[in-house]
């Protein structure tokens, strides 16, 4: 593999659980560490202890979202799971928790079985039926990453009961969506990040979704989207953050392409990832990597001289591909898709300031009246071959040429893989969270 999919926590919620006009603070589990819940009374915040998160620490949480599941007024909580420690199925699956009196408790069979890894979780009317919806985005399946899957909208019976909507499936490796107003016609519209594919963008109609179609050139490892008027001309472009140009990958020729099968016939699959040189492909994965997967190539390379510089084609037979599921990839920049009248046809890359690591963050953030996005990423879950990328301090991208580093705003520069970030009111000031795999939370007030 040339990520881990099991460095995707914690998951991060804000929402004013207490009705007292305050976002509070969800932080989900890292497995084996229990999930944090503050109240923020506008002075402090102070931490509520909840049973059900304490009984459910194994659990790895990937997403969470407060929202108003049975339609009674207060806030719910949908947690999304990721690859906890024990490999036991059931604590794969995502779990609802319904506010009671002040307190949550866990649901049972109120929303579908998803054992897949969850990426995103979004909540909406769908249906128009006054309750909120979901839509569930998934990025793998556990332990067999390359595996198709997929992501679903879940339909609510207005008492937070959810079931599979069957008319809208996406199939693919979903990173992020967001929920928003994209060309202006007061409907909303889902779009969706995905590794090794394009972007979807999916345009309300006041009926159904209405799909995009992209041209193949946007197919890359898209880890963040968000909608915002780059270009300053009055209307929302859709941004894009995808593994950036100064990492191991764009040092290929593109298309660089994923194989999915079990090559060596043992009844495990396995990974295979290349590169394209004058049409001939090499693999990205070290000896070490593919024997360690495939034991029998070190029999016929015993030593990285034998295997260095030889193409696909001599490692293995061209038949072990025929039942293989691939995937390629050929745009690895950071960038936005202009909105030309409500029309996407046109990616602009970023600066190639922004281009030094994988942008996993956009954060919609005002500064003195002054609109723009907070960019944060970096990717630490990378395998040997890559190492790490970790140059991605910190951005406020006000347009597309203009951008200020947010160490010039007082924030220390970020090295961490910074998984999400968000805005809350605290003391009459805009307080930052910022949250990260593997480190300690930041939080930074903006005066």
């Amino acid at each position: 593999m040339p990520y881990r999919v099991s460095m995707d926590d914690p998951a991060l919620a804000v929402g004013n659980f207490d009705g007292n006009g305050l976002k509070d603070v969800y932080i989900g589990n890292s497995s084996g560490n229990a999930a944090k819940f503050f109240l923020n009374n506008r002075y402090e915040f102070k931490e509520k202890s909840i049973e059900c998160f304490e009984q459910d620490a194994v659990f790895e949480d990937n997403a969470a979202l407060f929202f108003d599941a049975d339609n009674d007024g207060d806030l719910d909580l949908y947690v999304g799971s990721g690859v906890p420690l024990i490999q036991e199925e059931k604590f794969f699956v995502d779990r609802l928790y319904i506010n009671y009196e002040g307190d949550f408790k866990k649901s049972d069979n109120k929303i579908p079985l998803n054992f897949y890894n969850t990426s995103v979780v979004l909540s909406f009317d769908y249906d128009f039926d006054g309750d909120l919806d979901l839509f569930v985005g998934n990025r793998s399946k556990p332990y067999h990453f390359g595996e198709p899957v997929k992501s679903h909208i879940l339909r609510n019976d207005g008492y937070g009961n959810f079931t599979i909507s069957e008319d809208f499936i996406i199939e693919g490796n979903v990173s992020d969506a967001i929920i928003k107003d994209v060309n202006g016609d007061e409907i909303l519209d889902l779009l969706i990040a995905l590794e090794w594919d394009a972007p979807k963008i999916y345009l309300g109609t006041g009926k159904k979704f209405k799909s995009v179609n992209f041209n193949s050139e946007l197919k890359g490892l898209w880890q963040a989207i968000e909608a915002f008027d780059v270009d300053r001309d009055g209307d929302l472009d859709i941004v894009l953050g995808n593994w950036g140009l100064n990492t191991k990958f764009s040092l290929n020729e593109t298309p660089i392409t994923m194989y999915y099968s079990d090559f060596d016939r043992n009844g495990e699959s396995e990974i295979i990832t290349t590169y394209s040189i004058n049409g001939e492909e090499y693999p990205l994965n070290s000896l070490g990597e593919l024997k360690s997967q495939m034991t029998q190539i070190g029999r016929y390379f015993t030593t990285n001289a034998s295997f260095a510089g030889k193409s696909i084609d001599e490692i293995f037979d061209s038949s072990v591909f025929e039942k293989s599921i691939s995937y390629s990839i050929n745009q690895l920049a950071s960038g936005y898709i202009r909105n030309d009248d409500g029309m996407f046809l046109y990616f602009e890359p970023f600066d190639k300031s922004l281009q030094t690591a994988p942008i996993r963050v956009f954060l919609p953030i005002t500064i003195k009246n002054d609109k723009g996005l907070l960019v944060f990423g970096n990717a630490l879950d990378v395998n040997t071959y890559h190492g790490g990328y970790s140059s991605l301090k910190g951005s406020w991208l006000k347009s597309a040429n203009e951008f200020i580093m947010l160490s010039d705003l007082g924030i220390d520069p970020l090295s961490e893989q910074v998984k999400a970030a968000a805005l809350v009111n605290f003391n009459n000031q805009d307080m930052l969270i910022i949250v990260s795999n593997n480190s300690e939370i930041k939080t930074f007030i903006f005066n």
